[in-house]
């Protein structure tokens, strides 16, 4: 390369280098110019919202004591509560709020001195907006005091207390007051401090308080009102009586989740390849394979000496337990068939482990074969392997069949109708009867799932639907009723059978409410002796039962004292529940 090829180069490097430079430089130049305009655009809108603050804030220190009041508020006045103001080209929502404020220089509630909790009010101004999609708020607080000694006409003390499901206190809760029969009308949003308390001073004396308490997150709690169909409210409105504190509480907490399965129970099935065709045929050599029989290849002279079968995979989607092999084989004195079982090791499949399945490694001549200690974690997909052999070529074993015969389930049961219902009321009907605070009806999809979300904490009942007349409940876990916690997520899993006349659920607890596995159940009656031992939610099913009153139960179980229950009365769906005591 010459020397002004070589330095018409380096001018477009230098170029190329200059460029970036001046970019990086431009970029960084205009970061800083982006980051400046932002803070200006929000300190010019700070100053706006401060300046909207301080005008609310000076308006109400304008006012006679006793017109510092919003409207719908306690106390009710001219004040909006919520506006809307444009200024600068920014849309703002101003939020006022005022309460009346017992101090604790007189006593608090009923301990004041003069008997009027009502000492001064507190005025909250609060003004926020939105800026870079985040919204931005600021505050002022003014106290405003009368000029002579406090009075309240006619008026009582709201007292409000939320808590949790543990009986804490609930801070930040919004507690909605909602009162039509007074005039003018209270429509109030307040909100509990860290000792989960809302205290209202200067309420108009009426009935017909409404309270809703609600949180982010968490359960609604609330008064209710007296209808056709719940002419007995459980708790109704509240009421304020002159002079008087009106305290009433009110329980939140994070909201759950239930998700329900259904299931066919768990069921024995079979693998098997009768040899129709090649259908079920892995591979083969030096075999005749079709019309009923696998034999060794005949030329029409001699039989081949030896000749392999593997079969297709069997593996069950809902495989519970695998539980024998069994094969029919002819083998003449000169012949042999030997049957062996291979795994799927997921990178391709070998022979199960003599310490797994002894014998396995040579192969097994007689059937069946036991699967029972194979674990389904490991031996998730199985196949057999046959080989023939002969030491006489015009004699040939023979294979009719084989099969792996195993347990599968439980198999999701899909469009199953349930009613889910928890324990919590709010009043009776007519009759007496309880009217609960949930209960709904669902249906498991497709995959036999219902998910029922942001349900609050409480204990349910879950029963099948009106329709479903052709089922049983053979199995449910947990136990029902079951509690569902605070924020927590349950599962629960139904097995269902077809229905019989006559059945019985039996739920074995011990004295502490926990389910008890592998207890014994015993249930005898004249011409009728069944023991079934409980699953792991400590459940037994009977079915196909006789419609008698005359059953015994006899329960036991290691560590504890047995339970027997004499003229045992079964009919319809029956259910049993049993506690033992520890022995």
């Amino acid at each position: 390369m010459n020397w002004r090829a070589r330095q018409r180069g380096a001018t477009f490097i230098d170029a190329v280098v200059g460029t970036a430079l001046m970019l990086l430089v431009f970029l960084g130049l205009f970061g800083v110019i982006r980051l400046a305009l932002l803070s200006v655009g929000l300190g010019k809108a700070k100053t706006g919202a401060i300046a909207l603050a301080t005008e609310q804030i000076e308006f109400v220190r304008s006012l006679s004591y006793n017109n510092v009041a919003v409207v719908g508020g306690i106390p009710a006045g001219t004040i909006p509560q919520v506006e809307t103001v444009t200024l600068n080209n920014v849309p703002y929502t101003r939020r006022t709020f005022v309460q009346f404020i017992d101090a604790e220089a007189d006593g608090i509630g009923g301990d004041d001195e003069n008997g009027i909790p009502a000492d001064y009010k507190i005025a909250k101004v609060d003004v926020s907006w939105q800026f870079q999609n985040v919204i931005r708020t600021v505050s002022l607080i003014t106290n405003v005091v009368p000029k002579g000694i406090e009075t309240v006409e006619g008026g009582g003390t709201l007292a409000l207390s939320v808590v949790d499901a543990a009986a804490i206190p609930v801070s930040g809760a919004s507690i909605h007051i909602v009162n039509t029969t007074v005039s003018p009308g209270i429509d109030l949003m307040t909100y509990t401090g860290v000792s989960g308390l809302a205290y209202l001073p200067g309420a108009p004396t009426s009935t017909g308080y409404q309270i809703t308490v609600t949180k982010a997150g968490h359960s609604t709690d609330k008064t209710y009102t007296a209808t056709t169909t719940n002419p007995n409210p459980n708790p109704g409105h509240l009421t304020v009586v002159e002079d008087t504190i009106t305290s009433s509480t009110f329980r939140i907490d994070l909201l759950g989740s239930i998700l329900v399965r259904s299931f066919d129970p768990i069921r024995t099935a079979t693998w098997t390849d009768p040899f129709v065709d090649i259908s079920q045929v892995e591979s083969q050599s030096g075999l005749s394979v079709g019309g009923g029989t696998v034999a060794l290849f005949f030329d029409g002279a001699v039989y081949t000496t030896q000749g392999l079968l593997t079969a297709t995979t069997v593996a069950p989607t809902y495989l519970f337990g695998w539980k024998q092999a069994e094969f029919i084989a002819s083998t003449p004195a000169s012949t042999t068939v030997e049957v062996s079982v291979e795994y799927d090791t997921g990178t391709g499949y070998a022979s199960v482990p003599d310490a797994v399945l002894p014998g396995n490694a040579a192969g097994f001549v007689t059937s069946p074969i036991d699967l029972s200690s194979l674990a389904t974690s490991t031996y998730a997909r199985l196949r057999l392997g046959g080989d023939f052999r002969t030491s006489n070529t015009s004699e040939t074993p023979t294979l009719s069949e084989w099969s792996i015969i195993y347990d599968e389930g439980p198999i999701p049961k899909p469009g199953v109708a349930f009613m889910l219902r928890g324990a919590k009321t709010i009043g009776t009907d007519g009759g007496g009867l309880p009217i609960y605070k949930y209960q709904s009806a669902l249906t498991t999809d497709a995959e036999g799932v219902f998910d029922v979300l942001d349900i609050e904490w409480d204990a349910y009942t879950l029963t099948l639907g009106a329709t479903e007349t052709g089922l049983s409940v053979f199995h449910v876990c947990p136990f029902i009723p079951f509690g569902l916690a605070p924020g927590a997520a349950q599962t629960v899993d139904v097995i269902l059978v077809p229905q019989t006349t006559n059945t019985l659920l039996v739920s074995v607890l011990d004295d502490v409410g926990i389910p008890l596995p592998d207890a014994s159940v015993h249930l005898t009656k004249t011409g009728y002796d069944t023991t079934v031992v409980t699953s792991a939610c400590g459940q037994s099913f009977f079915e196909n039962l006789q419609a008698a009153a005359t059953y015994t139960l006899d329960v036991s179980a290691l560590g504890h004292d047995p339970y027997t229950i004499l003229n045992v009365s079964i009919s319809g769906q029956t259910t049993v529940n049993v506690v033992l005591n520890a022995s």
